[in-house]
């Protein structure tokens, strides 16, 4: 074959597959606006120092980052034997002689050391003076659901730190337009949508380039990885889930969700929904409940294995470690832990009331908080008329507000931000049900389309790059 034989080859193919062309045309698309972010991994590279710990066989990293920017760590402490017997009758696990060259009788305790105490990983306070500690360790670990790293690890095998998040980050936001699109074209042929082709393609447009999905899969870094990834999930759970149509599947890419944003468990809500109430779903209460059980399989032993990669670092099922964040010295984690309603008008006012400053002779002021969705993406609005549709349309309507309380209530406004990043967690039910909804897709909706897209670019080029550094200031001071 010639290569002008070639090229026409794959110009028929890129025309008969939408979607792969697509998914192209914004890998070139995120590769231009991520520039120089390209050469290397980034500065926040957190899930790659998981993986080489993966690698070396440990669950604590074999380095100290190179930063203190989100990482859990504790200490590991050596105390004589008085002290070690204390920590043993307050309930911690003590390692008896764990250290070589310590006197008889020396135990090693994990934990917090706070005015005078310590607080161990598992069991109660206790007094602990510095004459007691007879040796120190700090210990760090990643307290972000592990699914990216574990995607990262062969890349950490071939180059180690060097493995680049941001080309990861990059084709998977690349990747979840074309899924989103392909997802869309399956709607509509299983009659579940009317929309024609060109409106999947202002849907498509609305997601990837018209919210905060086009500025997040420019940057990498752990927390803008972990929602794309993030995103790919939920779009594949909802392709499998919706009508109960492929049960494991679902489960599977339900695990994929929850072990790269534990909020996206909530997911599973929405498949056990069908199950209750069929919602156009052709299937016996006998085969809803089988589908159910083979649903639950995936999650459950993801889950499991979530709980003992959880206990191995911090003697605790259900601790993934950001208690542990900045050593454990965050106060709104340590007083209220990490879902409270005493953050809920703090995620509301980053959420849904934050605008820029304009000011006169300078460029604006962009909070750190973010911009509310309603600024950057006001196209999502029309989710909203999901109210008057099918009732898969209002189930996925009501998914969105569940992941909505829960995110409202999270000690994080998602600072430092250009706009509210936790929407990337609702963005592709949101979607979805403005696709299965009467929502007239007129004039006003593509206006709304292109401010977000406009918006977002502007978050995309300026966001983290030096030289707009002087447009993000903490406005207003939402966190301590």
């Amino acid at each position: 074959m010639t290569p002008r034989s070639i090229t026409q080859a794959l110009q028929r193919a890129l025309r008969a597959r939408p979607a792969l062309t697509l998914t192209l045309a914004l890998a070139v698309l995120h590769a231009a606006l991520a520039g120089e972010r390209l050469a290397g991994p980034s500065a926040n590279n957190h899930f790659a120092y998981l993986a080489e710990s993966w690698l070396a066989g440990e669950v604590a990293l074999v380095r100290a980052p190179p930063h203190g920017n989100d990482w859990a760590s504790y200490e590991a402490l050596t105390l004589t034997p008085e002290a070690a017997r204390r920590a043993a009758a307050a309930g911690a696990r003590v390692r008896w002689g764990a250290e070589r060259g310590a006197e008889r009788g020396a135990g090693r305790v994990a934990g917090v050391r706070r005015a005078g105490r310590l607080e161990p990983l598992s069991g109660a306070p206790f007094p602990l003076a510095a004459a007691e500690v007879l040796a120190s360790e700090r210990r760090y670990f990643v307290s972000f659901p592990p699914l990216p790293a574990l995607l990262m690890a062969p890349l950490v095998w071939l180059f180690g730190l060097s493995a680049s998040d941001v080309w990861l980050t990059l084709l998977a936001g690349a990747l979840n337009g074309g899924l989103l699109l392909g997802l869309l074209g399956d709607l509509r042929a299983r009659g579940l949508s009317a929309r024609a082709p060109r409106d999947d393609l202002w849907l498509v447009a609305l997601a990837t380039l018209g919210s905060a999905h086009l500025w997040c899969v420019t940057r990498g870094e752990v927390w803008y990885t972990a929602l794309t990834l993030g995103v790919t999930a939920h779009i594949l759970f909802l392709r499998f889930a919706l009508h109960m149509r492929r049960p494991l599947l679902a489960g599977l890419a339900l695990a994929a969700a929850f072990a790269t944003r534990t909020s996206l468990l909530l997911l599973a809500l929405l498949f056990y929904a069908q199950v209750a109430w069929p919602m156009g779903a052709p299937y016996p209460l006998r085969e809803r409940l089988r589908r159910a059980a083979l649903f639950s399989l995936p999650p459950l032993a993801a889950g499991a294995a979530l709980l003992w990669h959880n206990h191995a670092r911090f003697e605790s099922l259900s601790e993934f470690g950001h208690t542990y964040l900045a050593g454990g010295a965050i106060p709104r984690i340590r007083d209220y832990g990490l879902f409270h309603v005493a953050f809920f008008k703090k995620n509301v006012i980053a959420a849904f009331l934050l605008l820029p400053l304009i000011r006169l002779g300078a460029p604006p002021a962009w909070s750190a908080h973010g911009v509310a969705v309603q600024a950057s993406s006001p196209g999502l609005a029309w989710a909203l008329w999901a109210l008057r549709g099918p009732a898969l349309a209002r189930a996925l309507l009501a998914l969105c507000a569940a992941l909505l309380s829960l995110l409202l209530l999270y000690q994080n406004t998602g600072w430092v931000q250009f706009s509210w990043r936790f929407i990337l967690d609702l963005l592709p039910s949101l979607v979805v049900a403005i696709a299965l909804s009467p929502a007239p897709l007129g004039a006003a909706f593509k206006g709304a389309v292109l401010w977000g897209v406009a918006v977002n670019l502007l978050g995309a080029v300026a966001f983290g790059r030096g030289w707009a550094a002087s447009w993000w200031v903490d406005l207003p001071a939402l966190l301590p």
